[in-house]
């Protein structure tokens, strides 16, 4: 089968799509990518589903039909086996090495066990935001370039859906929901919101806010928008949280205030530094952090690799 050493350890969620990518890559170097796609196009050779060949007269199977039903199940095996190849101990355990588990069994597995992380994912507090929405941002733009069904809708409904249900997030998020676009209607939201110049002084009564992705229609624009938000007003919190202890007015203040509106990025609410220049969060697959862009990761792909100081 040839040496899969540079296929990365699929371990969590963290390297699932660094994973996946070289293991697409490995099967269909190997010609066994037609045992996992789904694709029913004729004029895509490579790319198109491999469907097991079937008796015509299951009581009576020829020499010929059960010769083609073999290959097929041998070949199927070894799609599988490309797949299983470098996954840890723990998600090992997710496939069955049973025969009757076919290579597209075990690819769909995987895929909607690490789909399902990411409705996981939640906001721990304030100072996780960053980290919160670039897990969200960088899932989001790997799931679209694998060509994974992630509409716009769902990514906001679980980007709403892990924030933190304490402090005055909840009320944020009732607030959010009532500022969607007018043509996305929401379950029920039997909130009162009274809103000011500021998100963070809405206030909610007894609110208990019921959503469904289903319901969201929003633009294409949205989640970027949401993700803004979402980092503008933890940006708001920390430092208003920070500026607690000033006079206003003070030398102290007045620096805090240049610099969130003059070194922060206004989309994504991160600082600008020397190791991000832009305030943007890192794209290296498995990184996902906002202390440092794609260019200063030392991770593995990250434009610094191997050189992390000692």
């Amino acid at each position: 089968m040839g040496k899969l050493d540079h296929i990365p350890e699929l371990t969590g969620m963290d390297t699932y799509f660094a994973w996946k990518h070289e293991v697409i890559y490995a099967l269909g170097i190997k010609d066994q990518w037609c045992h996992v796609t789904d694709t029913i196009d004729p004029d895509d050779v490579l790319g198109n589903t491999l469907f097991q060949p079937m008796l015509a007269n299951p009581l009576s199977p020829t020499a010929d039909e059960m010769k083609s039903i073999r290959e097929w199940l041998i070949n199927d095996l070894k799609a599988k086996s490309i797949i299983t190849h470098c996954l840890s101990t723990s998600v090992q355990q997710l496939i069955s090495t049973s025969h009757r588990v076919t290579a597209w069994d075990a690819w769909k597995t995987l895929e909607d066990h690490f789909r399902q992380s990411i409705y996981s994912l939640q906001m721990k507090d304030t100072a996780d935001a960053s980290h919160y929405v670039g897990q969200h941002t960088v899932l989001h733009k790997c799931l679209l370039r694998m060509g994974v069904i992630y509409t716009d809708a769902e990514a906001v409904f679980q980007l709403l859906h892990g924030l933190p249900r304490t402090g005055t997030w909840p009320q944020f998020k009732a607030l959010l929901t009532l500022t969607l676009p007018a043509h996305t209607p929401v379950v029920t939201a039997t909130a009162t919101v009274t809103t000011t110049a500021s998100a963070s002084t809405a206030t909610t009564a007894g609110a208990t806010t019921t959503m469904s992705p289903s319901f969201f229609l929003p633009s294409a624009s949205t989640f970027d928008a949401y993700v803004a938000r979402i980092s503008a007003e933890a940006a708001r919190i920390l430092d208003e949280h920070a500026l607690a202890g000033s006079a206003p007015g003070s030398e102290y203040a007045n620096t805090a205030t240049t610099s969130s509106t003059t070194n922060v990025n206004t989309i994504t609410g991160l600082r600008k530094h020397h190791h991000n220049p832009e305030g943007v969060f890192c794209t290296t697959v498995g990184c996902n952090k906002g202390d440092h862009d794609h260019v200063h990761c030392y991770a593995k792909g990250g434009g610094m690799e191997g050189q992390a100081p000692g």
